[in-house]
Formats: C-alpha cells, structure tokens, sequence
C-alpha cells in the first residue's frame, strides 16, 4: 500500500521552502509558487469562455473572515456547473490559511489581505494539447484598495439604475459567483457615461432591483427594519448572511422581499454590502437625494458593530491605508 503521508511531507516540504522566497507566493494547482510565476494557460476555459467559480475573501487582523461560509459558497458553485473540486473543503481551507499566513509577511500591522480563490474545468479541449483535462485551481492575495471606498464610508454612495438587465435564472442560477461578468462591465460603462463616479443597479425581467455589479442592496424602513432582495434571486451573498446575524443579535427586524425601485428612493437608508468594504451607505439614488442625502445612523451603527465583532477599526483602517506605497511583487 502506498502511503498518502508522504505526498503530504513534500507538499509541507515545498511550503517551507515557499516561505523563504523573499516575495509574495500564490497557489496553482498543487504547488506554492512566486506570484509572479503563477500563469494560466491561454487556453484555459476559465479565460477561453468564462467558466470561472470564485471567491473573494479578506482578512481581518490577519486571519481570514466567514471561510466556511465562502467554501460553502464555492463548493455549491463547482457543484452547479459540475466541475470537481481539486481539493477537498478541508484541504482548500488550509492552503487559503497557509497561504494567508505567508503573504501577511509583507504587512504592516493593522493592514489587511484580499484573497481570491478560483476553479476552472481546465484547459478548453478544443485548444489545449490531448489528455489536458484536470480542473484549474488557484489563490492569490492581494492588497485592499481602501483608497477606492475610504471616503465613501463618511460621503457616501451614488446608485443608477442600468438599462443593462441582470441575466435571467433561465441563464445561470443567480447564486452562483461566476466570472461571466459582461452584463456588469456593460453596466458599469453605461453608468459612467450618464453620472461618472456612480453605480450601477441592476433589476431583472420583471422589473425587481437585485445587485450592484460588486455588492448586494440592503434597504433600511424606520418602521420594519433592515430589508434586501430574495435570497433566491440574487447571489448568496456573505455579507448580507453577516449583517442578518449581526442584525438580529443586535434586535433589528431583518426580511427578504422582492423590491422596486420605488421601495428603494423611499427607504430610510439604503446600504450596500460587499467583502472587502463591508458596508456602505447610498445617499443619491437617480440623481435624487436619498433619505437625508448623509450616511444614516443605522449605517454607523452596523458598520461601528461589525468592526467591534472583529477587532478592527473598518473606516479607521480605510483611512490609515489607503495610501499605503505599492508593494513590488517581482523578485
């Protein structure tokens, strides 16, 4: 019988080796490796047609935020397009960790990481050399863009309605966190041209808001509480699975309805959520103030909650960091 530990001790081996290099690594399909040498195969489906399964994590303090919970995610994802994972849950979670563990190397203290997993079915048959056929897996950090959002924690957000329609569940199921993303950049552009600086809001073919290109849409009524999109008609998204439970225990009525753009202009406030800002709140919805046209005090006291949760300061180290010089990732 061949035994599976020693697979394990080159792989530990390897590592160990890894972390010496005096540049940040990424993981590619079994190995640790300079970051700067971790490349695709153009043919790969994940660029040939988009077939990409991903997640965007961040840490906090260091260590990675809601894991499980974006693995759940991933391996629903892979499930759905029926692609097997290359790793098992156990295994992908402690390579994000090891991962994690050597890129904060390179942070000050107080700074945090991005990191983003994704799996492909491997190279497209028609393009790739004969007997190819393993799936594509990979993970790399990054650093947070605070300087994109930091002064929209306390400015706040524009929000547009796009005349780009979100894909139908006809096409691909809604949940699923996908790379085929031409309806968001489509999106995006449209927005830019009318209000530059605003974000887009997609609605589906019934005429319902469902999601920001980036983020999930919450809405906040003084009189029932913190409301957002079905579940079922939108991504899965983690942020809002956070704000629910940090909702509750702080005793805010939280729902799920379908909501027009209507129910959005007439909210209290209206935020939105997304991994690596957490929260943020929209003051202009089409071109019309929104609620006091500030960010609102349900706005700081979820965001001031969140950051207590997990010992971070959020605007604070947005602002702290988002002029961080760029850190050199070539050898």
């Amino acid at each position: 019988m061949v035994s599976r530990d020693r697979p394990r001790q080159n792989r530990y081996h390897r590592y160990k080796r890894s972390l010496a290099m005096s540049v940040p690594l990424a993981y590619l399909n079994g190995e640790f490796l300079p970051e700067v040498d971790a490349r695709l195969p153009f043919y790969d489906s994940g660029f040939v047609m988009g077939t990409t399964v991903t997640e965007q994590l961040r840490t906090f303090a260091g260590s990675l935020f809601q894991l499980d919970v974006h693995l759940s995610r991933l391996f629903q994802g892979l499930e759905t397009i029926g692609v097997p994972s290359p790793l098992s849950r156990d295994e992908m979670s402690q390579r994000a960790e090891e991962l994690v563990a050597a890129n904060k190397r390179w942070l000050k203290a107080g700074d945090d990481l991005g990191l983003c997993i994704f799996v492909t079915p491997g190279p497209y048959h028609t393009m790739a050399p004969r007997g190819t056929t393993k799936p594509t897996i990979g993970m790399h950090t990054y650093l947070l863009p605070f300087h994109l959002w930091e002064t929209q924690y306390a400015q706040g957000v524009r929000l547009l309605i796009s005349d780009v329609q979100d894909v139908p569940a006809s096409c691909w199921p809604r949940q699923l966190k996908c790379r085929s993303r031409m309806h968001y950049y489509l999106a995006e552009q449209e927005v830019q041209r009318k209000i530059p600086g605003a974000r887009p809001l997609l609605v589906d073919e019934d005429g319902f808001v469902t999601e920001t290109p980036t983020a999930g849409l919450i809405c906040y009524f003084q009189t029932t509480g913190l409301i957002a999109p079905p579940t079922s008609k939108t991504l899965a998204s983690t942020s809002w699975h956070y704000i629910r439970k940090l909702a509750q225990s702080e005793g805010i009525e939280v729902l799920e309805r379908n909501l027009t753009p209507q129910d959005v202009a007439s909210a209290t406030e209206v935020m939105l959520a997304s991994t690596p800002y957490c929260l943020l709140p929209v003051v202009e919805f089409q071109n019309c103030p929104l609620g006091s046209g500030k960010p609102g005090p349900m706005f700081s006291r979820l965001i001031s909650t969140w950051g207590t949760r997990v010992s971070v300061d959020i605007r604070a180290q947005a602002a702290s960091y988002r002029d961080r010089p760029f850190v050199e990732r070539t050898p």
